[in-house]
């Protein structure tokens, strides 16, 4: 085709419309939409914000997309604020593709003052997944008899997505970091659709329960955090799995989204032989100092992890070396997990969807401990004693390991939007009550066993 060229008073060529841009009945043609994550730019598909959308993806629409999900979570037993409204889109474009006018607000099905005339729900066959495996289950669509006031609905074409989230409930912010969604198109239309879709993609439907089977499949390389639960300040990272229809009323044209949700868990998927691989350089931390009363010498603690990733529910071995040029002798060594938590709080009376103006709030608590005390000496007529660690006497030194066995919840979390937790090993060493403690610090990162080997 050609087009006018605005720079002068001729013609040029124009943009070519592709072959499936109009369907052979004068429809518009809707192709499934490929599965994607969350990226920096939102998808290309104009499909996805001509009616509106359940959730606006990208950094551009991050602010958008947190409110949007604030709305759709409902409270904390799921229930709707009645009469909720989904948030608009970008500059409220919500158009209709026939006269090219504003559709008006759009609203949640579940949140209408009368009756859903289309209700939702979804049965998975399991609730745990990782990367690079499929979500596989039902949606079971109730499409409800009008009533004698009500006239017969439309719907589009329905889509389900899994959504990973940071929650601070401090101050009811939320960002979403992971997005995987996907067209139902696969399924047998017959049973559902009574007629062709008109020009803005919403078809007339049969009245009755609709089972609709769906595999989603969760790429590997996207984001992905694993499970964390409520944590200080309300912290928690989570996912849910959502099916959405969109609904427009025959008569007036009036829209609203017809969605349901449930909460799995997604785990990132790792590779055994790299994620548990001993490093070249053991991470190391040493310190001296006096002791009281322990005279002019020092007592020197070195402390060391073989690899930096550890899996939850294990025991975490370090490797310790004491050097005791003292008076005292050593008779102690704690190990502690230390969990520290970031969490970016908006400031008071801020709108919590403008996480650009937070300030972050850090969180330490020990976890778990474990200590070893030096075990008893071999006495008369005793065959054996009590402990197998003899502690480190004045004017000696000493290698040994002790282990920490960490909690099966432990998990760390890279930095995000909201939040990110982190976990450190405290190992510390004393020669009694009256004398203070000498102690370092080692970094780890704590994965879960579900990541390593997937159900």
């Amino acid at each position: 085709m050609v087009e006018l060229d605005a720079t002068g008073s001729g013609i040029r060529q124009g943009q070519v419309f592709g072959r499936d841009c109009i369907s052979p009945g004068g429809g518009r043609a809707f192709p499934p939409l490929n599965t994607h994550f969350l990226s920096l730019n939102p998808p290309s598909q104009g499909g996805l914000n001509r009616h509106g959308t359940l959730l606006s993806v990208g950094d551009e629409g991050s602010r958008r997309a947190a409110t949007q999900l604030r709305t759709l979570l409902g409270n904390t037993h799921g229930k709707l604020k009645p009469g909720a409204i989904v948030p608009p889109t970008l500059d409220q474009s919500t158009y209709s593709g026939s006269t090219g006018t504003p559709c008006g607000t759009i609203t949640y099905e579940k949140a209408r003052s009368g009756r859903p005339r289309v209700e939702i729900d979804i049965e998975l066959d399991g609730e745990v997944y990782v990367q690079g495996g499929d979500i596989t289950g039902v949606i079971k669509l109730r499409i409800c008899k009008p009533q004698k006031s009500e006239w017969d609905v439309l719907i589009s074409t329905g889509k389900v997505r899994v959504v990973g989230f940071e929650t601070v409930r401090a101050n009811d912010s939320r960002h979403i970091f992971f997005h995987c969604a996907k067209t139902l198109g696969s399924m047998d239309t017959r049973s559902l659709y009574m007629s062709e879709p008109d020009t803005d993609g919403f078809s007339h439907v049969r009245v009755g329960v609709h089972s609709v089977p769906f595999t989603l499949h969760v790429p590997v390389g996207s984001e992905c955090k694993g499970v964390v639960g409520s944590l200080p300040a309300g912290i928690d990272i989570q996912y849910i799995i959502v099916a959405s229809w969109q609904v427009k009323d025959e008569e007036t044209g009036k829209r609203s989204i017809a969605h349901f949700y449930r909460h799995c868990e997604i785990w990132p998927r790792l590779n055994p032989s790299k994620a548990l691989a001993r490093v070249s350089k053991p991470i190391v931390a040493t310190k001296s100092r006096t002791l009281f009363m322990g005279g002019n010498g020092e007592v020197e603690l070195k402390a060391s992890l073989r690899r930096p990733i550890w899996v939850a529910g294990q025991q975490c071995f370090v490797e310790i070396f004491v050097n005791n040029e003292t008076k005292k002798s050593i008779k102690s060594v704690t190990l502690a997990l230390v969990r520290s938590t970031v969490a970016f709080v908006s400031k008071a009376g801020d709108d919590p969807s403008d996480l650009d103006g937070c300030r972050s709030v850090t969180t330490e608590k020990q976890i778990a401990e474990a200590t070893l005390n030096a075990s008893d000496r071999g006495t008369r007529g005793h065959a054996s004693a009590r402990g197998w660690w003899a502690g480190v006497a004045a004017a000696e030194s000493r290698n040994f390991t002790y282990s920490l066995l960490l909690p099966l919840d432990a998990l760390t979390a890279s930095p995000g939007r909201l939040v990110e937790v982190n976990y450190s090993l405290k190992v510390s060493i004393s020669s009694g009550a009256l004398s203070s403690d000498v102690s370092v610090t080692l970094p780890l990162r704590i994965i879960n066993f579900i990541s390593l080997d997937p159900p």
